[in-house]
């Protein structure tokens, strides 16, 4: 996977920008992982935040199916399957769903 610092992205044209695919290291310390030009990772968060925030999001949608989506310090959470927020309770529901399916 490609891994560039927030200068080099800086320097990609906009097409270069919708197309990339790797990892951007910002000057904050924050990464952000994309796949064709959007967020996108599959075994961890797409978004590290330096203060400890954290996104997970595939094809550029919010998305976690075992566990919150998004994660502030102090662990305030979101869940969302597929860019729609949802209770913890639905996304529980899905994953065991997703689970007697024999899908994950």
């Amino acid at each position: 996977m490609k891994e560039i610092k927030h200068v080099e992205w800086d320097k990609l044209s906009h097409e270069e920008q919708k197309t990339f695919t790797g990892i951007v290291f910002w000057a904050t310390g924050s990464q952000s992982y994309y796949q064709n030009g959007k967020y996108h990772r599959e075994n961890g968060p797409a978004y590290i935040g330096y203060s400890g925030f954290v996104e997970y999001l595939q094809d550029g949608k919010l998305h976690r199916i075992d566990g919150p989506a998004r994660i502030w310090p102090k662990n305030i959470v979101q869940y969302w399957i597929h860019g729609k927020e949802v209770t913890k309770e639905a996304q529980e529901l899905y994953y065991s769903l997703m689970k007697l399916k024999g899908l994950i």
